[in-house]
């Protein structure tokens, strides 16, 4: 039942993810864009360097607040694909900034 009920629950998350105006990546022009993935109860998104991680944020607010949930921050993990210099702030403040 716990597996049935995440299922129910993960997929408005994702398709709220997959409808906003994040980008993503482009990984060749044959494939569509790299946004979101999810493995059982992980989730990984792709955004790329146009993208706000506000509007991410955005999205999971309101996923929190419609199931009176939260996500882990100890659990929850940001790896930056950009410039050192923003890769070493990202991890000295767990923040991004735009």
């Amino acid at each position: 039942m716990p597996c049935l009920l995440y299922n129910l629950a993960i997929a408005p998350l994702i398709q709220k993810i997959r409808n906003s105006q994040l980008n993503g990546f482009n990984v060749s022009p044959d494939l569509t864009r790299v946004l979101v993935k999810v493995y059982a109860d992980d989730t990984t998104v792709f955004l790329g360097p146009d993208d706000d991680p506000k509007k991410l944020q955005g999205c999971l607010d309101i996923f929190c607040l419609a199931l009176t949930g939260r996500f882990n921050n100890l659990k929850t993990e940001i790896i930056p694909l950009w410039s050192a210099g923003s890769h070493r702030e990202i991890i000295r403040t767990r923040e991004f900034k735009n």
